[in-house]
């Protein structure tokens, strides 16, 4: 690093010219300083830097500089900043008091980390680091942007606070008289379990600590801490969920109370998994009574069985229908009927073997209707081995729901990650 830049020997040469770029600085009210170039070495940085408060660029690149004097702090109007190509090894924490920083160029320095304190720096959209041996972590964040960069700064960021803040709380709240050291060493436990959490789940740990924790420090699990997050986190979206279903249910049923809505959103969320729950609110005709008095969990359920099994017998007449293109509405009710029979009305396992058992026309298919005596049904025959399983995959799937009063997509609300 020494050999790649200059030394301070010549310092004694450009000190005249910084003293004279900065005394010319104050009386010209400049905003702006450039000492690039000027050998500035740590030992004989100008101070008088501090006491231009209305600075908002500097240049300090191509310098000796191997740290920055944390009163860079001071200068809260900067907006640039340029200390690339010197052999820094650090930044101070204290840039993260300059707000209205834009730009920060860090060129070819040797910076491996940056401060998390960095990620309040809302306005830095230029952040330069080129060149710098940075660690992997934030070499890999930095490669996929700015606010890849900046989100795994805040995250850092903030889990600090959240861990300071849960110390706190059990050293001031949930166990005032246990050991601080011991507390500490809980509170690094913790953490240590709950690295993969996010801000969120932090936050409820803070939130909620008195309710995760148990009374006495000696039974605290940080196991049992992440099992305690995650089912905050279940219960957190079961009400997402519910409250999502009560409005759905109010678009539908704009006379009922809102408590009732809630009410029934607490049923349906509890008795039909979302896969279904999006089903229904996507065909509500077929589903709900015409009157909101009439709303009950078991009618829905049974509701819903309902439209499943019209949904899957229309599947089965499409089907009929393009096996026998001239087919008659009365022969494919007929057709249907017999087959059901045979299936003892287990539409998935007729639906499994409708083609390997259809004859191959229409004229030998009645005929076996035909023949049937009394109490007969006719033959199911399951398909072989070398049936295309592409066929079957286009076969068995369902229409699509039908649209309805109320209906919409419900992906976003109801698959929320726990």
């Amino acid at each position: 690093a020494q050999a790649a830049f200059p030394g301070c020997a010549a310092m004694s040469s450009w000190s005249l010219e910084v003293n004279k770029r900065l005394a010319r600085a104050k009386q010209d009210l400049s905003r702006q300083v450039y000492l690039s170039h000027c050998s500035i070495c740590d030992s004989l940085f100008p101070t008088e830097l501090f006491s231009l408060r209305s600075l908002v660029r500097l240049d300090l690149g191509f310098n000796n500089l191997s740290a920055i004097d944390p009163r860079i702090g001071e200068l809260k109007q900067l907006q640039e900043l340029w200390l690339n190509d010197n052999p820094l090894v650090a930044m101070p924490v204290s840039v993260s008091n300059l707000r209205a920083l834009r730009t920060l160029d860090l060129r070819n320095t040797l910076i491996r980390n940056v401060p998390r304190e960095f990620a309040v720096l809302n306005n830095l959209q230029d952040l330069n680091l080129q060149g710098c041996p940075l660690k992997k972590s934030i070499g890999d964040a930095y490669a996929e942007g700015r606010d890849s960069l900046f989100s795994y700064l805040r995250r850092k960021h903030e889990r600090r606070m959240f861990k300071k803040d849960f110390e706190r709380l059990l050293r001031e709240n949930i166990y005032p008289f246990d050991d601080h050291q011991a507390l500490h060493e809980l509170c690094e436990s913790v953490f240590l379990m709950l690295k993969k959490c996010t801000s969120e789940d932090l936050s409820k740990l803070v939130r909620h600590g008195k309710r995760i924790l148990p009374k006495e420090m000696v039974y605290a699990d940080p196991k049992q801490v992440l099992e305690s997050i995650k089912g905050l986190n279940e219960e957190e979206n079961a009400r997402n969920q519910i409250g999502d279903i009560q409005l759905r249910l109010r678009a539908i049923f704009p006379e009922m109370p809102l408590d009732v809505a809630h009410h029934h959103a607490a049923d349906l969320q509890g008795n039909f998994s979302k896969a279904e729950l999006r089903d229904i609110f996507r065909n509500p005709g077929k589903i709900f009574p015409e009157d909101h008095h009439d709303v009950a969990p078991e009618k829905t359920r049974e509701a819903y069985r309902d439209m499943l099994v019209d949904r899957a017998d229309d599947n089965l007449r499409a089907r009929i229908r393009k096996a026998y293109p001239d087919v008659e509405d009365g022969q494919v009710e007929l057709l249907l009927d017999q087959l059901l029979q045979a299936a003892d009305d287990d539409r998935g396992y007729l639906s499994r073997c409708l083609e390997s058992s259809l004859p191959a026309t229409l004229e030998e298919c009645m005929a076996v209707l035909d023949s049937l005596k009394h109490g007969e049904s006719m033959a199911l025959v399951e398909p072989g081995p070398d049936l295309d399983d592409t066929l079957l995959a286009e076969n068995a799937r369902e229409p699509a729901g039908e649209g309805g009063e109320g209906g919409g997509d419900m992906d976003q609300t109801l698959e929320k990650p726990a």
